[in-house]
């Protein structure tokens, strides 16, 4: 694992139990703050230790969810070890996307590890996850057994020079 990446996770206490613990990992941090680097980084290790890990963002998991078959839906997201999940309720979603959301994190939810990578806070997802019963029920899923990483500061991509 990356150095930066290895420090922050050991300052949390995340290492790789959370894998062996069935937790989810979140990690909430401005644009730019490393937060794909970091879901990245601990999604590396547990393929190095020889976990199923997948990569996808918001946009692609709720693509996938409502033209794949339930089947394929489970082969792909809920089997893996580990799924991180990038640009988590950055923007609204539909009621229905929202319920196929929920089956996602029901089925993972004390099984398997999802990393949830995030600009928001986990309190401001319930708005864009439709303000309702549904939303509490894939907040709790979520976060009640969750590691929680905030980043903070400015962007880490380097700046355009202008001439």
């Amino acid at each position: 694992m990356p150095l930066l990446a290895e420090l922050t996770c050991r300052r949390s206490g995340i290492c790789s139990n959370y894998i062996n613990k069935a937790r989810n990992v979140v990690i909430v941090g401005a644009c730019g703050t490393g937060k794909t680097y970091i879901a990245n980084a601990l999604a590396s290790d547990a393929c190095r230790k020889l976990h199923k890990t997948l990569y996808c963002r918001m946009f692609e998991l709720i693509g996938d969810l409502k033209h794949l078959e339930t089947q394929r839906i489970k082969r792909r997201y809920i089997t893996p070890d580990v799924l991180v999940i990038d640009d988590f309720a950055n923007v609204k979603m539909s009621e229905e996307d929202a319920l196929q959301i929920f089956k996602v994190m029901e089925y993972r939810y004390g099984n398997k590890s999802t990393i949830i990578a995030s600009q928001l806070e986990p309190k401001e997802w319930h708005r864009n996850l439709g303000a309702s019963l549904l939303a509490d029920s894939i907040l709790d899923r979520i976060v009640s057994n969750s590691y929680k990483i905030i980043l903070s500061g400015d962007s880490l991509r380097p700046k355009e020079i202008k001439d």
